[in-house]
């Protein structure tokens, strides 16, 4: 240091230590790290002797240090196998150990890898089994170069593989092995289903078994024949002739008969046995229901003519009214399907009442407006039989009797004749008998009670008497002007004359009215040997002639009397 101008350092003096780096990388085909690389080291030193005076090496460097670098055994990586070593491997699998000095560079060492094949299910033409698994050979855990021997083959649903392991000749490639299909039986049902109860399952042939291809050994025949025993009727029958079992082993293969129920019409021609089997061929089953045989109806309404003993007075009348009903039951329920609907004409006409000679019409039990005659009415199958019943009583009679109300012995007492266009009453203004010696008081009788007697005040005949009207001109000295002539009838009996048309007569001639001396409702006395005299006054009448009304010559006085 102290001799700047003198010898000095020569080149390489200063690198007197090395490092030497073996790297092991372990890549795929790719280049890609399949496994953790691994560096190994040799560390050297060197040391020698230089002359301070020359500069020269006395002991030029000398090198020491552990240049041995120790095989690496190459790790298995799963799902690789190693196809190479790149140098330092006499097996092409590891990396062998080796000497370095300090004169070696750094340098890599690379393991290359490659992916292991598959093993590849595939059908008898070779073809690959579409979405079944293709296992990756496992490396052998004792030679990362090579898989392991005897590997199995995967399970394919519905096949069967060639061989049941796998030792691949070449790691990398894959393996084809042929798969050959399972031939299981396959499973077919036939199911009867209700197409009047959403469809529900009513009956099945369970599950039928047979190999791909073969016939269906089946038929519906039977099955429907019961079920059509039990009141049902076929809509479909889905089970073809010849069905062959498919090739499906996930799928049951599945046919349905569709049946319904049948229907049993109730009718008058066709009525049910209440408790008898709907369906013959199943006596188990459904049974008519209670109604089912009361499809005819007659309902009777008899109109009875009696007497107040309940005697028959006419013959009776009977009107029927005719029903029939018509339901349809379900075969399979035995519920009705449509009720019992009625059709028939309820209408009864009415029934106008006989009259009966002797009898009158009193009370109609039912059926009547006017108590009289039976009215039309409306019946349903739900009506009972009935009666009505038009009530006579019979009428009663005229009863002579004397003046003190005692019935005159031994003399007709006629009946009342019944109203021939009212059964309910008696003819009015009926004449009442001849009795002889007798005179009755009322020439006609009409009861206001047709069932009860009327008696009839009968007098002794008297001689008839004489009345006389007489009518006198007070102007004239009382003239007589007019007369009513003679006048007879029985003593109390009513006079039964007017002097109105008299009196207008005269007063058409000019007379004018002073007093009407005939009284009204005069009877005859009971004087045989006197007239009774009755006067009508009248006076003349007066015309004034004035000015103002003065009198037309040649014309009447009285415009009702021209000749006058």
């Amino acid at each position: 240091p102290n001799d700047p101008d003198g010898p000095k350092y020569p080149d390489g003096s200063d690198q007197v230590t090395k490092d030497v780096t073996r790297t092991i990388q372990y890549v795929d085909e790719n280049g890609n790290k399949v496994s953790e690389p691994v560096e190994q080291t040799a560390h050297f030193t060197g040391e020698g002797v230089l002359d301070k005076v020359t500069g020269q090496w006395i002991t030029p460097i000398t090198w020491t240090g552990n240049g041995n670098l120790t095989g690496e055994k190459t790790p298995v990586v799963e799902g690789y196998h190693v196809v190479r070593v790149s140098r330092d491997s006499t097996d092409n699998i590891n990396v062998d150990g080796t000497t370095v000095n300090h004169e070696t560079n750094d340098y890599t060492v690379t393991v290359s890898y490659a992916k292991n094949g598959k093993i590849i299910p595939v059908d008898p033409s070779g073809k690959p089994i579409p979405n079944v698994p293709t296992p990756q050979y496992p490396t052998d855990p004792t030679d990362p170069a090579k898989v392991t021997p005897d590997e199995p083959v995967p399970n394919v649903p519905g096949y069967t593989p060639s061989v049941p392991t796998v030792t691949p000749t070449d790691p990398g490639k894959d393996t084809p092995v042929p798969y050959n299909p399972i031939v299981n039986d396959q499973t077919a049902v036939v199911n009867y289903v209700d197409q009047d109860n959403n469809n529900a399952q009513i009956a099945t042939s369970g599950n039928l078994t047979g190999k791909p291809g073969s016939v269906i050994n089946y038929s519906t025949a039977d099955q429907i024949k019961q079920l059509e025993d039990q009141g049902y009727v076929l809509v479909s029958d889905g089970f073809p002739t010849g069905a062959v079992f498919d090739n499906d082993d996930n799928t049951t293969q599945t046919y349905t008969v569709v049946l319904k129920h049948g229907q049993q019409p109730v009718t008058p021609t066709n009525p049910g046995k209440p408790g008898e089997p709907i369906n013959p061929n199943d006596p188990d089953g459904p049974k008519y229901p209670d109604g089912s045989d009361q499809v005819t109806k007659d309902v009777t309404r008899t109109i009875q003519y009696v007497d107040e003993n309940g005697n028959k007075v006419s013959e009776p009348v009977e009107q029927t009214a005719h029903f029939t009903g018509e339901g349809v039951l379900d075969k399979v329920t035995g519920q009705w399907i449509t009720p019992i609907t009625w059709t028939g004409n309820g209408n009864l006409t009415g029934e106008k009442t006989p009259v009966v000679e002797g009898y009158h019409v009193v009370r109609v039990s039912r059926d009547s407006t006017d108590n009289i005659n039976v009215d039309g009415t409306t019946v349903n199958h739900e009506t009972n039989d009935y009666t009505v019943t038009v009530s006579y009583a019979k009428n009663g009679k005229i009863i002579p009797v004397d003046p003190s109300g005692k019935p005159i012995p031994n003399v007709p007492t006629p009946q009342y004749p019944t109203d021939p266009t009212d059964p309910a009453k008696v003819t009015p203004d009926e004449p009442v008998p001849n009795v002889p010696g007798y005179t009755p008081s009322v020439p006609t009788v009409t009861p206001t009670d047709p069932g009860k007697d009327t008696p009839v005040p009968y007098n002794p005949i008297v001689n008839d008497q004489t009345a006389v009207v007489n009518y006198v001109d007070q102007d004239n000295n009382n003239a007589q002007i007019a007369t009513s002539g003679n006048l007879t009838g029985k003593p109390g009996s009513v006079i039964n004359y007017s002097t109105a048309d008299q009196i207008k007569q005269l007063e058409d001639q000019g007379y004018v009215l002073v007093s009407d001396g005939f009284p009204t409702g005069a009877v005859f006395d009971n004087d045989d040997n006197t007239t009774q005299t009755y006067t009508v006054v009248l006076k003349h009448g007066q015309q004034p002639v004035t000015p103002t009304n003065p009198g037309k010559p040649g014309e009447p006085i009285n415009p009702n009397d021209p000749d006058g």
